[in-house]
């Protein structure tokens, strides 16, 4: 074997071994991160779409027959009143697809503050 086919060899095997060693801090990386993004039990408890992809069965578990159901082919509309808001639930054969919130100026915290209290009323 010649130098230069040496040398290359030499090279190769570096560039292989340098690769390697750094492969397993990204997989470490990425598994924790997996990890945090896999809790689905902690995100949007207190946000309407919280509701999105729940079954009829579940969406009157979760909150209660609604004030009025509103139906169009295979999609319904359900809403639920509270003070100061209402709750517009739209329901497909397969589940919820769209909640929407309305209110006078209802900003993110008065949305949680009053989706909270619509669950509240349903315990």
């Amino acid at each position: 074997m010649s130098s230069m086919e040496r040398l290359g060899a030499v090279s190769i095997s570096l560039a292989l071994v340098a690769c390697t060693a750094g492969s397993s801090l990204d997989r470490a990386d990425t598994t924790t991160y997996v990890a945090a993004v896999e809790a689905p039990d902690a995100m949007l408890i207190d946000a309407p779409e919280s509701l999105l992809h729940l079954s009829e069965g579940d969406l009157v578990d979760t909150m209660g027959e609604p004030e009025f159901i509103w139906v169009e082919a295979d999609a319904q509309m359900w809403r639920y009143d509270a003070e100061g808001c209402a709750l517009f639930v739209y329901l497909y054969p397969d589940g919820v697809r769209h909640v929407d919130m309305q209110g006078g100026g209802l900003d993110d915290s008065a949305r949680s503050r009053c989706f909270s209290d619509m669950l509240a009323d349903q315990t």
